[in-house]
């Protein structure tokens, strides 16, 4: 049997770093996101606005579908 090309214990460390480097990362970017959608649902002239153009973009498909 040959060796893998991933038989080199350094090799492997590196790799497992790289893994728990990209989901420190990942977990990062999750708890920035999750603190942007608490100040985006916390901004009621946002959350209006958002509101009032769903609303008018749904009257405009229900006439078009007419």
């Amino acid at each position: 049997m040959s060796p893998t090309p991933n038989a080199n214990p350094d090799e492997g460390r590196g790799q497992e770093e790289a893994v728990h480097q990209a989901r420190d990362r990942n977990e990062n970017e999750l708890d920035r996101l999750l603190a942007e959608i608490d100040t985006v649902r916390a901004d009621t002239d946002f959350t209006t606005l958002a509101h009032d153009l769903i609303e008018r973009d749904r009257e405009i498909l229900d006439r078009l579908a007419e």
